[in-house]
């Protein structure tokens, strides 16, 4: 539990963090970088399915 939890925070911060600066494109590439390096370290159906663990 407390692993899923904190990836959900770090995907989380990941996601807010893009869609805040998807306007701009140098800080939607520096978003970029950090989706990648979070999508690394976590599966990919939990980053393609966010709002499925936003409803448990």
């Amino acid at each position: 539990m407390v692993t899923r939890r904190r990836i959900f925070l770090i995907s989380f911060k990941c996601y807010i963090f893009h869609y805040i600066n998807y306007p701009l494109k140098f800080q939607t590439i520096i978003g970029g970088i950090i989706h990648s390096r979070v999508a690394r370290q976590t599966p990919a159906w939990f980053l393609y399915f966010p709002d499925q663990l936003l409803k448990h």
